[in-house]
């Protein structure tokens, strides 16, 4: 069979100077980053804020935007952190919840081992103490994580699946995309664990479920103009209670 010489000089070319394509791989998120969808929505919509469900405010050296929400049991984030213990030679991993509009630290665990058994602990620690607060209506709230294997899990998922809650997760290695609970983190570390030295692991239960009772009775942040957390949530209250009465 006779063939087309140009053709095939085509064919070798195109060859010759391409590199071999590698196939994409597979997209293994299970959620979306919702709050990137909001974000941008309000960011190229800016007449949608005023119908006041969210404030959109500047993020980190102003080069993006972030939201914040307008009321308790919006918006929860979740996250986990690793400490070292130096003296026991032992990692300790550190699961916590936290609503972002009052700071309030909802649900938390530790645990010698980095599972799916202590990310859902947190949560149903966040969910029991959440449901004597008529303010808390599960279909209303979206909880933010990463796309850590804890939160990823099918019973992980399940749980809040269950409830109504709206999943969101932030993009793989984007830790900034989960600002709001890091702040939390910088606290705990900063100005409670590294100021205290454990020589047993029963210390450091007890050193952590202290600094958890303290938080949000005590800690004034400077982002909900100086209120404790447990403040910020009774001014909410407060507020409603006034225009409800009005």
């Amino acid at each position: 069979m006779e063939v087309n010489k140009k053709k095939i000089q085509r064919i070798l070319k195109k060859f010759r100077g391409s590199k071999a394509v590698k196939p994409k791989p597979k997209d293994e998120r299970k959620f979306p980053n919702l709050l990137i969808h909001i974000t941008k929505e309000l960011v190229n919509h800016p007449e949608k804020l005023a119908r006041g469900n969210w404030f959109l405010k500047d993020g980190k050296n102003g080069y993006r935007k972030l939201i914040e929400p307008t009321k308790p049991y919006q918006l929860w984030a979740a996250d986990w952190k690793e400490f070292q213990v130096a003296f026991l030679g032992v990692t300790v991993y550190i699961f916590a919840i936290i609503d972002v509009y009052t700071r309030q630290l909802k649900g938390f665990s530790f645990s010698l081992t980095k599972d799916v058994k202590t990310a859902l602990k947190a949560a149903q620690m966040a969910v029991v103490n959440s449901r004597k607060d008529p303010l808390f209506l599960p279909r209303n709230l979206i909880l933010h994580s990463d796309q850590g294997g804890a939160y990823i899990a099918d019973e992980h998922i399940a749980f809040w699946k269950n409830l109504g809650v709206s999943i969101s997760m932030a993009d793989k290695g984007k830790p900034t995309q989960n600002s709001y609970i890091e702040g939390f983190f910088s606290i705990l570390k900063r100005f409670w664990l590294s100021q205290q030295e454990f020589l047993t692991a029963i210390e450091v239960e007890k050193s952590l479920t202290r600094f958890f009772g303290l938080y949000n009775r005590e800690w004034k942040h400077s982002g909900i103009d100086y209120q404790t957390p447990n403040e910020r949530l009774e001014s909410y209250r407060t507020r409603q209670n006034h225009i409800f009465k009005s």
